[in-house]
């Protein structure tokens, strides 16, 4: 047994070892995607606690080895692509942005443009002009802010908590696992008890938002569709759709998020990214959708390399930055697991679209 589990991971290392074409030929797709959420050398309190982050010289690390692998594709060259029915060919990467923080203009920009490389931001709207907070920011920094308490007022606070969660939370790492899972369907009601925590423990929501100004401006927007960066929707409200009671509430939040951006941007059509993941959203219904609202374009999922219907577009997801090296990519190390993954999943059979993880 033991010489089995030897020969297996053995065989994980070597197939490590194994050059990007090679992944490529046996785990053929249209294209590579990859999410980021946000780069920066400052610490964020809103994002932290949701998940590490490569600062300025680990994304241009990123930068400059997709530029010497790869092809970097933008949005409307995946668009002609499908509809001319030639396809992009081996090697296109196509890199994108979810949620719509500041940092996509202010340090994400002008790093891209250096390089000259295409990319598509998806902005959550309600948080345009930092109008409205999405709840995991909030998460974040109610999760900082525990962090600062003392041994009784964080005992006194969590045992207020339990109460709502209906669950034991004996540290503040207990409430982040719990509320970071919990936040993610929209009608489990810990959205409220979230709002409660912020008010319990003085955190000043509209003024972070007014201090540090965390998200996106419309002109920020405009200005990114009009140097040639693809904008697309995030939903309105960021829930996971997948956990969304309803069709129409679904609905809404795909067609309007889309519309804002179209508003914003003057595009025809605007393409659409799932918060958290696409797991659960019905694609008979989603295929539907499109056909009644040809403004949306395709529609991008957080699935990797997993298989999934022509017009949704499966990314990884690559924030976080490498254990080693400051200045070093981890996007061959990241690429090569998740390849792997695939096709270990391929050869135990399972070939549905089912996404392996989950953004923010």
């Amino acid at each position: 047994m033991r010489a089995a589990f030897l020969s297996r991971r053995a065989g994980t290392y070597l197939m490590r070892l194994l050059p990007m074409t090679v992944y490529g030929r046996i785990v053929p797709r249209e294209v590579i995607g990859l999410c980021y959420h946000v780069v920066s050398d400052r610490r964020l309190p809103h994002v932290r606690h949701l998940y590490p982050y490569k600062s300025v010289e680990q994304f241009e690390a990123d930068l400059l080895y997709l530029k010497r692998r790869f092809r970097v594709v933008s949005y409307p060259e995946i668009v002609e692509a499908g509809e001319s029915g030639r396809g992009l060919g081996p090697g296109a990467v196509h890199l994108s942005f979810d949620d719509g923080y500041a940092e996509c203009f202010s340090v994400v920009r002008p790093i891209l443009l250096k390089h000259g490389v295409p990319c598509t931001f998806f902005v959550t709207t309600d948080a345009l002009d930092n109008r409205w907070m999405i709840a995991f920011n909030r998460v974040s920094l109610c999760i900082e802010t525990m962090a600062g308490l003392g041994t009784g007022e964080l005992a006194a606070v969590l045992r207020e908590v339990e109460r709502d969660a209906g669950t034991p939370l004996p540290d503040a790492s207990a409430f982040g696992a719990w509320i970071r899972s919990a936040i993610r369907a929209p009608d489990s009601g810990a959205e409220e008890v979230l709002d409660r925590v912020c008010a319990r423990l003085g955190v000043d929501v509209a003024g972070f938002l007014h201090r540090e100004r965390p998200y996106l401006t419309v002109e920020e927007v405009r200005q990114l569709a009009s140097e040639g960066f693809t904008v697309g929707g995030h939903t309105r409200t960021h829930p996971r759709l997948g956990s969304t009671t309803g069709t129409q509430r679904i609905e809404s939040e795909i067609v309007e998020s889309c519309r804002v951006v179209a508003e914003i941007t003057g595009a025809e059509r605007v393409p659409f990214a799932f918060p958290y993941d696409a797991v659960g959203v019905d694609r008979g219904f989603l295929r539907d959708l499109l056909g009644r609202h040809p403004q949306i374009g395709r529609l991008f999922g957080t699935g990797a390399f997993r298989p999934d219907e022509d017009f949704m577009v499966n990314r990884m997801l690559v924030d976080s930055p490498p254990a080693v090296g400051r200045g070093r990519t981890n996007l061959p190390g990241l690429l090569s697991g998740a390849y792997l993954e695939e096709m270990m999943l391929l050869a135990r059979g399972h070939r549905g679209a089912v996404e392996p993880a989950a953004a923010t």
